[in-house]
């Protein structure tokens, strides 16, 4: 299984920055890179001016903190300092965080803004609510969630979340 660190490549960019005056404000920098760990069975990477990117399929897991992402293929685009600032995921995309579970065919996420949008046939499953929309936005920092219409809602307080 290649296994591909993120958070090693985003800890580099941190160690390289010049000007730093003192060790305390490194180590605040650290503290709060949040390591990003992606796992698949395969893993193309392209470096090609300006457009870098990673293309990872095949039994795709990341995690970042409590969040949970599973996808049949999942593409990053990285800045130039290697840095995520888009992981677009396709392909029964299973995102869980805590008691919170959510699928889609389709997600956005920056984990810069910690934003998840679920873009096709998206349903989230909170407390005993199955709720499905046209697209569901998640800001996990506030743990607000936008619907877009239709809004489709179910209890299901004795049927267990697919």
């Amino acid at each position: 299984m290649t296994k591909f660190f993120l958070a090693l490549l985003l800890s580099f960019t941190l160690l390289a920055e010049p000007n730093q005056d003192s060790k305390e404000k490194l180590e605040d920098k650290k503290a709060n890179v949040e390591e990003v760990i992606i796992t698949s069975d395969t893993l193309d990477f392209f470096n090609q001016d300006k457009k870098r990117m990673a293309i990872f399929e095949h039994n795709v897991h990341v995690t970042r903190g409590k969040m949970i992402m599973t996808a049949k293929k999942m593409t990053c685009y990285l800045n130039a300092k290697n840095e995520i600032h888009l992981i677009i995921a396709e392909g029964d995309v299973i995102i869980t965080e805590e008691d919170k579970k959510s699928t889609s065919e389709k997600v956005a996420y920056s984990p810069k803004e910690k934003k998840i949008i679920l873009i096709r046939k998206p349903v989230i499953y909170m407390n005993e609510n199955k709720i499905e929309a046209r697209r569901i936005t998640i800001y996990q920092e506030s743990g607000e969630v936008f619907f877009d219409e239709p809004v489709m809602h179910t209890y299901v307080k004795d049927e267990q979340a697919k």
